[in-house]
């Protein structure tokens, strides 16, 4: 589907400078122009859109058109730009947008930003995940590590371990993962830089961007609880790691962060799946994380025949955790899609032999 991208200014010439940048795009992207909020309320109400970018210099301020825009077009994804880099631009962008962007800026931080928007568009417009968005409000920030992570310019050992060390805890725990059953060799690790040689440059990034958008949540729920919810993920991850058919940075990092809902809002009343999986949507991970823990609970059938992230996350928690699970394994839906009962008690017997505790 072409996603309809909305750009809002006061001048002309800067609307048609940004629609250029915007042409290598133009097949997946419909893009419209107003100047002015006026017009860009006109053209919501008249052809609606899915992302909206506006500055926060916009005349009658962007952020009080975006506040608009969230609430008389809840699924409309909300972008600010600004060239100020202070405060009150943080605070701007937090309370009304679900991304931030410094101007100015150069043809490929747009054409990513919008990307990613186009794909949160996308997931909003599934019924849960509107659901879940409305009931949260104001997002929480993304945590600065995610950020440092995100932005690195290069992908090597010193870089990466460079950007870690501000976080010590994200440090020990993937010094646990590295030294963990599932990746040990004959030398123990007991350096970072170790630890990423061991996992690899891209597992430790996608990890370590687990692990930072884990620990910045939780505020909702007892210390004892996040540490219960970190050990669950931990486990789960070891689990699927060992049923995975090929090492995947993408399913144990869906593992660490599939209960990533309960931190947020612990409540009945909330899809904790649908939740965690908007939050991690608007903080940039990638989709395919964020479709797996979406899905954990209820991995789809194409999920399931090609052993899809979500589905890991929900074999490993169904047969090995099923306190944790939604309920019993569906045995005959894995069986219409070619998943034999042998299949099945193979992967028990994984499991088993994974496992380092009870559950």
């Amino acid at each position: 589907m072409t996603a309809r991208i909305l750009l809002v200014d006061d001048e002309t010439d800067v609307l048609e400078a940004l629609r250029d940048r915007l042409r290598p795009a133009r097949a997946r992207w419909r893009v419209e122009i107003a100047q002015g909020a006026a017009a860009a309320r006109d053209l919501l109400a008249e052809k609606g859109a899915d992302v909206v970018l506006c500055d926060l210099s916009l005349i009658g301020g962007g952020d009080k058109l975006l506040e608009d825009v969230r609430a008389t077009h809840p699924n409309v994804v909300r972008v600010l730009s600004s060239s100020r880099q202070d405060s009150a631009a943080a605070i701007a962008g937090a309370r009304c947008a679900h991304q931030l962007l410094g101007r100015p800026f150069d043809v490929s931080t747009l054409l990513d930003a919008l990307e990613r928007a186009s794909e949160l568009a996308a997931l909003i417009a599934r019924p849960e995940i509107a659901a879940a968005a409305r009931a949260l409000g104001a997002p929480p920030p993304a945590p600065p590590l995610l950020t440092t992570l995100s932005n690195l310019g290069r992908d090597d050992v010193q870089t990466l371990s460079r950007a870690l060390q501000s976080s010590p805890l994200v440090c020990a725990k993937l010094l646990q993962v590295a030294s963990s059953p599932l990746f040990a060799g004959r030398r123990p690790i007991d350096s970072l830089d170790q630890a990423i040689l061991r996992l690899g440059v891209t597992m430790t990034r996608e990890i370590a961007c687990a692990l930072a958008a884990q620990g910045a949540l939780g505020r909702a729920v007892s210390s004892s609880e996040r540490e219960r919810l970190a050990v669950h993920g931990m486990r789960v991850a070891r689990l699927v790691g060992a049923l995975s058919p090929v090492r995947s940075e993408t399913a144990l990092s869906t593992a660490l962060l599939h209960d990533v809902g309960l931190l947020i809002a612990p409540t009945a009343e909330a899809d904790h799946a649908a939740l965690g999986a908007y939050v991690l949507a608007l903080w940039g991970l990638p989709r395919a994380i964020v479709e797996g823990v979406a899905a954990h609970h209820a991995p789809s059938d194409a999920d399931l025949i090609e052993m899809r992230p979500a589905a890991l996350v929900y074999l490993a928690e169904t047969l090995a955790c099923p306190e944790e699970a939604t309920g019993p394994l569906d045995e005959a839906r894995l069986a219409s899609l070619g998943h034999s009962p042998a299949s099945i008690e193979a992967w028990r017997a994984q499991l088993a032999r994974a496992e380092d505790g009870t559950c």
